[in-house]
């Protein structure tokens, strides 16, 4: 079969784009598929005995508006980017739980020791918390100095509503 000057370019445009059928992003998926489409649609358009341009044209254009659809729903980018969205929340999660002290002990008088109990209707102790930790942080005086913080105590003063 003989190929006129119409098919001939569709075939070789048609080639050219399939070298560029490495195409990473959604959009350049999309638009290569539409543009691959579109020529082939085009080529065999350009086959039929009458109306050669306008078959072309039609069955291209349709060809081309297809694969645009079915590109789209196919390479869908809200996907992966759900996915990249819950993979950063769990690792800024993880990030945060590696910052955050822990809670080691706490209590509602000094250091484990307990209050007498003739003073015990007197005095209300306040409370403490332990937390371990494990954070570095740079000398305000020196900032050529750094200190490893890996426990802290939290004082909570009594509260003075019984008084």
């Amino acid at each position: 079969m003989l190929m006129n000057a119409h098919s001939k370019i569709s075939v070789l445009i048609l080639f050219v784009l399939s070298l560029f059928g490495c195409a990473s992003s959604t959009k350049g998926k999309v638009l290569r598929n539409t543009l691959l489409a579109g020529a082939a649609g085009a080529a065999y358009g350009s086959t039929r005995s009458d109306y050669k341009a306008t078959h072309a044209a039609m069955y291209g254009a349709s060809t081309a508006a297809l694969a645009a659809l079915v590109s789209i729903y196919a390479y869908d980018p809200d996907k992966s980017n759900e996915e990249l969205r819950k993979e950063t929340a769990e690792l800024k999660y993880k990030l945060d739980q590696l910052e955050k002290p822990s809670l080691i002990d706490r209590g509602n008088s000094l250091f484990k020791s307990q209050i007498p109990s003739s003073l015990a209707k007197l005095v209300q102790p306040g409370e403490w918390k332990h937390y371990k930790l494990d954070q570095w942080i740079q000398d305000p005086s020196n900032p050529n100095v750094w200190l490893r913080q890996v426990e802290m105590y939290e004082i909570i003063p009594p509260s003075h509503g019984n008084q």
